[in-house]
């Protein structure tokens, strides 16, 4: 399947697909600026390497560097079916990435100028935005997640958002030119090479731009039984080596070499993160439509995080770095 979308001409993307004439592109390989060459088609002068859109898909990887890429991660992993739907769909699971997202850019001092999300999949930040920042990005190597987004995109009239296929250990952006950059549950994905991936986060960054994340928590032995337990119950969790995440320290060790300061870290998830965001572990709850339900694991889970013994249990977490 990857394939197949990858080799698509350009002449079959859509001739009205989202597009900004502001966008800050540059060479993956060298950092130099980009030249035009038609409407959605670049070419790096300094390394004489043409990129493309493909579908509404800014394409900054070969076919064979995309193989390579996603040759670690699981067929299930992909924007299959079954995550599509739940994510799309479920009215408990949309009701939990809505709070999400909400808490995740609470964290910052304000939601302004340009954000990168990576590892985007479907684009889960980026599809709950609305009038907040000039500029969006939306960047994985996951073509058919890509696709969808840039079709829904597409259909919103949506052009503020821009889909691209791109490595996150070579970002095709300036130095400096990113303001925000967010993060759901994917740098413990990238664990082999996360230096690298924090180091193109810090390249990109602005100076006092911030990096927003969240991940699996792993500083306790009692949350890593747990979660083990649920992966187990979920078809749309990974089950590759690194699902337990980083602990706090790990995290601000690394990000420190690359002159991120970790500023703020905090715990959450409870019921309502392996409930309301993997619905698939009771069935009923995929298709339940009760936001009454909903408000209440949600609420239980603030109340949980209040509570001595339990609130250090959380399944996840949430962070903030600053580039110094």
């Amino acid at each position: 399947m990857i394939n197949v979308a990858m080799n698509r001409s350009h002449s079959e993307s859509p001739t009205n697909a989202p597009r900004s004439d502001s966008t800050p592109y540059a060479c993956p390989l060298c950092h130099d600026t980009l030249r035009e060459r038609i409407s959605g088609a670049w070419t790096c002068e300094r390394c004489r390497r043409d990129y493309d859109n493909r579908r509404g898909v800014d394409v900054f990887v070969t076919d064979e560097e995309l193989k390579a890429l996603r040759g670690n991660h699981e067929p299930h992993t992909l924007f299959d079916g079954a995550y599509h739907h739940i994510r799309r769909f479920s009215p408990m699971t949309i009701m939990y990435y809505n709070a999400w997202v909400e808490r995740l850019l609470g964290m910052l001092p304000s939601t302004e100028g340009v954000l990168l999300e990576l590892m985007c999949s479907g684009g889960e930040v980026s599809r709950r935005l609305g009038a907040r920042f000039s500029q969006v990005f939306a960047l994985d190597v996951d073509v058919p997640a890509l696709e969808s987004l840039a079709h829904d995109l597409l259909e919103r009239g949506e052009t503020k958002i821009r889909p691209v296929c791109a490595n996150a250990a070579g970002l095709p952006f300036p130095n400096g030119v990113i303001d925000v950059v967010a993060i759901i549950g994917g740098l413990h994905h990238a664990r082999s090479i996360l230096p690298s991936v924090l180091a193109e986060i810090a390249r990109v960054l602005r100076p006092g731009g911030a990096l927003v994340a969240s991940e699996p928590a792993n500083d306790h032995r009692l949350t890593r039984a747990v979660r083990h337990w649920q992966y187990r119950r979920s078809a749309l969790q990974g089950h590759d080596a690194d699902e337990d995440g980083f602990t706090s320290n790990e995290l601000r060790d690394a990000m420190a070499k690359v002159g991120l300061r970790l500023e703020e870290y905090q715990v959450f998830g409870f019921l309502a993160y392996p409930l309301m965001g993997n619905a698939d572990i009771l069935p009923w709850l995929a298709t339940a439509r009760s936001l009454r339900l909903g408000r209440a694991l949600l609420t239980l889970d603030r109340l949980f995080e209040q509570t001595p013994l339990i609130r250090n249990l959380g399944w996840a977490s949430l962070f903030r770095a600053v580039k110094l």
